[in-house]
């Protein structure tokens, strides 16, 4: 059977990029444009969203932990003047407060939280895992999202759209675990952040405030796709990259994937939210 992997590496997703989504006509170029903070932004999906929502006229706010070497982010940024990059450890109380002092009173329409923490398959096998990696991975996977939303709740409260969405994994569904288990970390701290996630929900729909659960479905943010022969997979995962060889999975581009994901986050409405939702808007038990 096949290994559950992070939730870039569950479902196959084959939706193309497509025409401008209902938020691009929603929110026409205006002053002020609609605001979005990504977090993780330095490359794969979190890189895609920054893109796709400047390209959409949103003023973007896209954090890395390492601004400096993000190459492709800060040349975004020079390609955008309403693209503004900061930087960002989800897992620092004192980097989250000094975001919120950069931001002051500025409304956040969608705060994004994509950023998460994963290591190689060898290192979270259950002969091999070191007990302090499940700290490691539940405070960016699941503490680091809710001390973010803690921080800027009230700039979520003063915005029009008034979105907190947070990406969660098929891996941290339960259900969905099947042998060999080789994530002994990642899994419970992606369930962990669901089980946070919907506790931010039954206390934030009554506001108003929409707080989403997104599973994007099998993504190359990896770049799987484009390992050659003899060199080795990213995190280790030999196995998918001689499955895409083989034809046997396939993968979406981060592109495609988060054109997908922004009409779910468009569509999402407080009463639906705190839900895991697939990218094709199916609703995953976990």
């Amino acid at each position: 059977p096949f290994v559950i992997y992070p939730a870039t590496l569950i479902f196959r997703l084959c939706c193309g990029p497509g025409n401008p989504s209902p938020a691009e006509s929603k929110h026409p170029m205006q002053n002020p444009a609609p605001t979005v903070l990504i977090t993780g932004a330095n490359r794969g999906m979190g890189l895609e969203f920054a893109r796709q929502y400047a390209e959409a006229g949103w003023s973007v706010h896209a954090t890395a932990r390492n601004p400096e070497t993000a190459d492709a982010l800060n040349t975004l940024a020079d390609s955008y003047a309403q693209c503004h990059v900061h930087a960002l450890d989800v897992s620092s109380t004192d980097s989250v407060a000094a975001l919120a002092a950069a931001l002051g009173n500025q409304p956040l329409d969608i705060l994004l939280s994509n950023a998460s923490h994963m290591t190689h398959l060898r290192d979270q096998s259950f002969d091999t895992a070191n007990p302090d990696l499940f700290a490691q991975s539940f405070e960016v996977n699941a503490i680091g999202p809710f001390r973010l939303a803690q921080a800027l709740i009230d700039n979520v409260r003063a915005s029009v759209e008034k979105k907190m969405m947070f990406m969660g994994s098929t891996a941290g569904s339960t259900g969905s675990i099947l042998p060999p288990v080789k994530l002994f970390a990642y899994c419970p701290a992606k369930a962990a952040l669901h089980s946070i996630v919907r506790g931010l929900h039954l206390n934030l729909a009554p506001e108003g405030i929409t707080v989403g659960l997104l599973e994007p479905g099998v993504v190359d943010t990896q770049g799987f796709a484009s390992v050659a022969e003899g060199e080795p997979a990213p995190y280790g995962m030999d196995a998918v990259v001689e499955l895409l060889r083989e034809g046997v999975l396939e993968m979406a581009t981060p592109a495609s994937a988060v054109t997908a994901l922004r009409a779910i986050i468009e569509t999402m409405t407080p009463q639906s939210g705190g839900q895991l939702t697939r990218f094709d808007g199916a609703i995953i038990p976990w």
